[in-house]
């Protein structure tokens, strides 16, 4: 498999991270996109760990879609720029429900290994969305 078929399938599997992880909440999805083991902001994760994370994010924000914005991929690395948007329901990261949407956008940097994201590093402003529900 060449480069630019590489990039294609590492693209295609972004796609399934915002519709079927995020934004429909398949997290069974994580199992098949991340290795046993990767890293994320330097990190060791397991695929569990980032079910946990998307889990509390869906309980906060019950409505919440991911769309993205553009997808840069070469080889094995590959860059995704992403907006997310919802509902707050229920606590999130220590704050009580408000009930007000919010809107961010944010990148990610990811290295893929074996068809699987092994290394992974995202931006976005977390002080944004706070104020936001505040």
């Amino acid at each position: 498999m060449g480069p630019d078929s590489i990039a294609d399938e590492n693209r295609s599997k972004i796609h399934r991270w915002a519709t079927e992880l995020w934004s429909s909440g398949n997290l069974d999805a994580a199992d098949e996109l991340y290795a046993p083991r990767y890293t994320y902001q330097g990190v060791e994760r397991t695929p569990a760990d980032f079910k946990a994370g998307i889990a509390a994010w869906r309980s906060a924000f019950p409505d919440l879609v991911v769309t993205l914005i553009s997808v840069l991929a070469e080889g094995d690395r590959i860059a995704w720029e992403w907006q997310v948007r919802g509902t707050n329901k229920a606590p999130f990261m220590g704050h009580k429900p408000t009930g007000r949407m919010f809107e961010l956008t944010g990148v990610h940097v990811a290295r893929f290994e074996c068809g699987k994201i092994a290394e992974e590093r995202e931006y976005f402003d977390e002080a944004q969305l706070l104020r936001q529900l505040d």
